[in-house]
């Protein structure tokens, strides 16, 4: 268990950890190793070797690693999709590679992910700790956990979790550090690994820390260098501090650093060097979601309202924060408040709306996605709003992981002299289908949250609440129902008065309008509604409706809530289409991880062909109905009168290819001409790091109308086994010729 353990050594160094150093760290006691998919494996292939010639029992020590980005399989679209559980087939095959039996702990490295091109893929905790909570059962893997974490991502996963994290690692650095997130760590049984303690990394790769005045004359007094002091300083918070070097000396000064302790004093002097000055706060700039991955996180409170009618308030640190949400909105009164903590966003959405708003009469000041003037297209406030973190955590808790966005709107309370009261007005999913069953309440299908822009006051015509309403099995009619006079309050309704930057959420009814507003400035409330996956979302937003410097701020969960711009279930995904061309020159380097193949889930055929003869030889198949001479071009030092292997990638490929277009041609009812052609031509020269490959294809389809043509293409390249088996690592260029 890591718990036994008070410091550890990092592998995220260059090439790796060598045999001496992994030697040295077990010599001198230490026996907590981290690495990652991300680092080199180095030398730990040889680890069972050191631990033999050290006389250490594998179960002394504990390995950990990290999943870096790219070792993820691809979402699931909905949640009775299956699992491909290509992830335990990665480390299998890891485990192979470093000749280990099995690993004492796999961590998520980032709440963030990449698919297989590199372009960002909405990160979903849901998705991926079910299939780690597998790698436990399978005895594979011993613990599992996290890593870059903050609060709200942890209570994300402690929603879901049935296999507890066993520890959370963050950077932890006298220059960078969160003593919240540590404690509440700590509290709910999670252990903190300490990364990056010298505050070196990709934004600072100097060492600043360890010439600061303030250490070095701890270090003068305990004649310990500043390396130690700084060890010693994560180790006294209860931190798990994992430095990486090859250097020896340094290795026996780490394993050392846990032995000394510090006094209070010298620990506070410590904790006044915090700059937050985080090594890696860029990290979320590529995927727009930076405000995921925020460290420092208030204790934001949360608002319920009781049967006694006194509010109480749960707070985001608490450890049963979600839950009780939850039985608030579905058991409870179905609402709750989220008070004052939206006010610098709903300022700029207020001063973003006014500088583009087309509508200066009547109620409505936003349009859904009718054209252009989208609200989308406000400004970055509102695309912020609507992929708050918290909010997101507490929709996707109660409506799951795959939920929608269904209805964008800027409510407007008149004025004087146009300021009569409407009645009340119902904002319900259900306001389309008067009278209609609600779903039960342990099964909520619509979110509703209202940002509140203006303060809600008596005087300016405050919302009322009917708590318990979405528990009745029919709708309170609306007042043209007949039921409920022009201008009366419902019965039972709450009033709810709130300052500006608040949030308020809510499956039941909220009512407006049954007062009139008595002020000379109107009240303005945000609506956003999110539905559940079995609800067909009624406004659609594309690229028709988003502009491009819109969707540049998108993150990849902003574009799942929107169907990824789908106008219908079956319609291709036109916003993530266009969102990857925008992206597809900034993808950075950390997002182009190692590929690791994925397993062959069922196999069809087998070909077996052996070589013979050296490099001048010949190949023959099992069935001796293949037999090719063998030879590499003049240039290359062969004799150039035989086929080489290039060529026989190219007519293998150009084969496959062709395969596949007449297969999908056959699917899609299309008749193709037999006359297709395919002129292959493959590239072996040098790369940054070697030898590499290149292929192109040119299709040449006759008496075909293009866009078909180009349409088979584009489907046949999808599926190729040539094109899926090269595509991560072999550049492929494939372009048609078509007429007709």
């Amino acid at each position: 268990m890591i718990h036994n353990f008070q410091i550890g050594l990092g592998g995220g160094v260059p090439d790796g950890p060598s045999f001496e150093a992994l030697d040295c760290a077990l010599k001198c006691g230490i026996r907590f190793f981290d690495t990652s998919t991300l680092y080199s494996p180095g030398d730990f292939d040889r680890l069972n070797e050191c631990l033999q010639s050290n006389q250490v029992k594998r179960s002394e020590v504990h390995i950990s690693l990290k999943l870096w980005l790219s070792a993820f399989e691809k979402n699931r679209q909905f949640d009775y999709d299956p699992f491909k559980f290509s992830i335990k087939e990665n480390i299998k095959a890891y485990l192979l590679s470093v000749n280990l039996d099995y690993l004492d702990s796999v961590v998520i490295h980032w709440p963030l992910k990449v698919d297989a091109e590199g372009f960002p893929e909405e990160f979903i905790v849901e998705e991926i700790w079910p299939q780690l909570e597998l790698l436990v059962a399978s005895g594979i893997v011993k613990e599992i956990g996290v890593s870059n974490f903050n609060i709200i991502e942890l209570q994300r996963l402690l929603a879901i979790a049935k296999v507890h994290p066993f520890a959370n690692q963050i950077e932890f650095s006298p220059f960078a550090f969160n003593i919240e997130l540590k404690k509440f760590c700590l509290d709910h049984n999670i252990r903190v690994v300490g990364h990056s303690p010298f505050n070196y990394g990709w934004k600072n790769n100097q060492l600043p820390l360890l010439k600061n005045k303030i250490i070095e004359n701890i270090c003068y007094k305990y004649q310990k260098t500043s390396a130690q002091i700084i060890l010693a300083w994560a180790c006294s918070h209860g931190v798990t501090p994992i430095p990486g070097s090859k250097n020896l000396k340094h290795i026996e000064e780490i394993a050392q650093a846990p032995l000394i302790k510090l006094t209070d004093i010298e620990i506070q002097e410590i904790n006044q060097l915090n700059e937050e000055a985080y090594c890696y706060s860029e990290i979320g700039d590529f995927f727009k979601q930076i405000q995921y991955l925020k460290l420092n996180i208030p204790n934001i409170e949360v608002q319920i309202l009781g049967e006694d009618g006194k509010y109480t308030s749960t707070y985001l640190y608490d450890i049963n924060f979600v839950r009780k949400i939850k039985t608030a909105l579905t058991h409870g009164p179905g609402f709750v408040i989220i008070p004052n903590i939206f006010n610098k966003l709903t300022q700029q959405l207020s001063t973003d709306l006014e500088s583009k708003q087309t509508l200066t009469l009547g109620r409505w000041n936003g349009y859904g996605p009718n054209n252009k003037d989208s609200i989308l297209n406000s400004g970055e406030s509102v695309l912020r709003l609507i992929d708050d973190p918290l909010i997101s955590l507490l929709t996707q808790s109660l409506l799951g992981w795959d939920c929608k966005l269904d209805n964008l709107a800027l409510s407007t309370s008149r004025v004087a002299p146009n300021n009569d009261s409407l009645g009340p007005h119902q904002d319900s999913p259900f306001e389309q289908n008067p009278g209609c069953p609600l779903p039960p309440q342990e099964y909520p299908l619509v979110l509703q949250t209202i940002f509140t822009i203006d303060d809600f006051t008596n005087e300016n015509g405050p919302l009322f609440v009917i708590p318990g309403s979405h528990q009745k099995k029919q709708r309170v009619n609306l007042p043209w129902g007949g039921n409920i006079p022009k201008g009366s309050t419902p019965q039972n309704a709450v009033k709810v008065i709130v300052p500006k930057g608040t949030a308020i959420l809510a499956v039941g009814h909220i009512w407006h309008g049954a007062t009139s507003n008595m002020t000379n400035k109107t009240r303005r409330g945000f609506l956003i509604e999110f539905v559940s996956s079995i609800c067909e979302p009624r406004e659609r937003f594309t690229t028709e409706n988003v502009n491009d410097t819109a969707l540049s701020l998108f993150s990849r969960r902003l574009l799942r809530l929107i169907s990824d711009g789908k106008r219908f279930f079956y319609d291709s995904p036109s916003l993530l289409i266009r969102y990857k061309e925008l992206l597809k020159d900034k993808i950075p380097d950390y997002a182009k991880g190692s590929k690791v193949p994925h397993k062959l889930e069922k196999l069809i055929y087998t070909a077996n062909i052996i070589t013979l003869g050296g490099r001048n030889g010949s190949s023959e198949s099992d069935d001796k109905e293949f037999n090719v001479s063998l030879s590499l071009p003049l240039i290359m030092g062969g004799t150039g009168k035989a086929t080489n292997p290039e060529q026989l990638l190219g007519a293998g490929f150009s084969a496959s290819f062709l395969t596949t277009l007449y297969q999908v041609a056959e699917q899609k009812m299309v008749q193709l001409p037999s006359n297709i052609t395919i002129n292959a031509r493959v590239d072996l020269g040098s790369t940054e790091i070697g030898l590499g490959l290149a292929v192109s294809l040119t299709i040449n389809i006759f008496d075909l109308n293009q866009t078909l043509a180009n349409d088979l293409v584009l489907a046949a390249m999808k599926i190729c086994p040539y094109c899926n088996a090269f595509k991560d690592n072999v550049p492929i260029n494939i372009s048609l010729i078509s007429g007709g």
